[in-house]
């Protein structure tokens, strides 16, 4: 794979920002157009989207702390419980 198929790729992943775009999708036929075989593509597809899954994660850590004061501990102690 060369630079630039690798920012072509990256390119068609920021395409998925549209609503109804998938992400895997276009990221794939990207690597398809660039001449990547479908494994490879699909493989590069899914560990393109590791930093993004990562980072939407940790954008999400900072609403943790605000939920568990809401709800309180023993609710969430007595569901585990109930199903262990």
């Amino acid at each position: 794979m060369t630079a630039g198929s690798a920012l072509l790729i990256g390119a068609f992943q920021g395409v998925a920002l549209v609503p109804g775009i998938s992400r895997s999708g276009s990221t794939i036929s990207a690597g398809l157009l660039t001449g990547l075989k479908r494994e490879g593509a699909v493989e590069y597809s899914f560990i393109l989207g590791i930093p993004i899954i990562l980072a939407g994660s940790l954008l999400n850590l900072k609403d943790i702390g605000g939920a568990s004061e809401s709800i309180g501990i023993l609710p969430l102690i007595e569901f585990h419980y109930k199903f262990f």
